[in-house]
């Protein structure tokens, strides 16, 4: 028997349903979570919470402060066509929750543009995505993505409207103790002559690591090497892509970026329970923001330790790097020591369907990864199998893997002429 599936709403279409207690009357409670747990932010153009992706396979605790909503989960169906009412009650700038999903908060700061064009979306409730001329979510194929690498990761959803910086979404970060990491798939890199200071986003993104919190930013989509132009600000980790599916192969989808991750997913698809192939950099951010919270979730559970405070990411002390506690430059100094180099092709890698030759994968630009890999690599490649060498070096239980001195060399000399261009240092 083949299975029916409903055909998706648009943000117009929201059909009417009865009054239901969908939504819980009062919010979560503010509280430390009982077990350790990583909040990864993405910032993003919105969610689509029914899609099969999201579902949870573990207990999931609302982030303090968020208002449960209860959504029609079934099996097959979205369940979007019994939530009308639901998503209609739902208001701007309040934070909630989606039970039954790793969707630990979400909140909404304004609906957003068609991210790949001009146009606007049509009006529609907030965080739910829009599906807009057949293009079906940046963000839920972004945030999937972090579902896809980060299993034991809880996800905060943060929708801005794209139409200015986004100010207001990153001042409410910044006022939440609990979110640890931040992964932002807006490319950035700096030309010569740029103003940083006319940028609402450099001084934002700058409080939020001075405030304690790792931010992520994806490199951007340009494969063209230029002599003029670096990735990101220097206190921002920068991420390009990479294909862990053909080894000997880096993706130029960056300009010299601090690391790179995978690139290509089968990401889901706003508005229906498929995926898509989907490439950019916009899902290298969260891949490595996703391996980043898996290591730090696990030196937590080595220290008992259930959350950050003070600006730490583990304010308790412990064996090797944890002495005194853990803050977020030690954990990028980490990832720095622990990220890998590719120079043989995989035999058996992941994603193996992904078409490449020597010049292009799936039409990007490849290229097969010389001796001198950070030029092309950054620091290296972030993916799961770091994740224990990771934890192990950070406990001081293996010692850290050597980088080639040209690699520590060229890095230093990248990140010092970063904070040049972007703080006039």
């Amino acid at each position: 028997m083949v299975e029916q599936k409903p055909e998706p709403f648009e943000a117009d279409e929201l059909p009417d349903e009865p009054e239901s207690e969908a939504i819980s009357p009062e919010p979560a409670e503010t509280r430390r979570a009982a077990k350790p747990r990583v909040v990864v932010a993405i910032v993003d153009t919105g969610i689509y919470p029914y899609h099969p992706v999201f579902r949870a396979t573990r207990n999931v605790e609302p982030v303090p402060g968020a208002q449960p909503i209860q959504l029609t989960l079934g099996e097959g169906g979205s369940g979007l066509e019994h939530d009308g009412l639901v998503w209609r009650r739902l208001e701007y700038n309040q934070l909630y929750s989606f039970p039954g999903t790793i969707i630990a908060g979400a909140i909404s700061f304004g609906q957003p543009r068609n991210f790949l064009s001009e146009g606007t979306n049509r009006s529609g409730p907030p965080i739910l995505e829009n599906v807009v001329d057949g293009y079906h979510g940046h963000g839920t194929a972004v945030a999937s993505t972090l579902a896809r690498f980060g299993p034991n990761v809880d996800l905060v959803l943060v929708q801005d409207d794209f139409r200015d910086s986004p100010q207001n979404a990153y001042e409410w970060i910044l006022q939440q103790p609990w979110i640890d990491i931040v992964s932002i798939s807006r490319g950035s890199y700096t030309e010569i002559d740029y103003r940083p200071e006319e940028s609402k986003t450099v001084r934002m993104t700058k409080r939020l690591v001075e405030a304690g919190k790792v931010v992520f930013l994806s490199a951007g989509n340009n494969p063209v090497p230029s002599t003029v132009a670096v990735s990101g600000m220097p206190w921002v980790i920068s991420i390009g892509g990479a294909s862990s599916a053909h080894r000997s192969q880096a993706i130029l989808a960056s300009t010299f970026p601090d690391f790179v991750a995978d690139y290509w997913a089968e990401a889901a698809q706003a508005g229906t329970n498929r995926t898509g192939v989907t490439m950019g950099t916009s899902l290298a951010a969260p891949a490595a923001a996703a391996v980043a919270a898996e290591i730090l979730l696990k030196l937590r559970e080595a220290t008992g330790t259930t959350t950050g405070t003070r600006g730490l990411l583990i304010d308790a002390s412990g064996p090797g790097m944890l002495e005194g506690g853990f803050t977020n430059h030690e954990l990028r100094a980490l990832l720095n020591t622990t990220a890998a180099y590719w120079y043989e092709p995989s035999a058996k890698a992941p994603n193996a369907s992904l078409r490449c030759d020597v010049v292009f994968c799936e039409g990007v630009l490849a290229v097969p990864v010389g001796p001198a890999a950070w030029l092309q690599m950054g620091w290296g490649y972030l993916g799961p199998e770091i994740i224990d060498l990771a934890v192990n070096v950070a406990l001081g239980l293996a010692e850290p893997p050597r980088k080639p001195a040209a690699a520590e060399d060229f890095m230093r000399q990248h990140y010092a002429l970063r904070e040049r261009l972007w703080t006039g240092g």
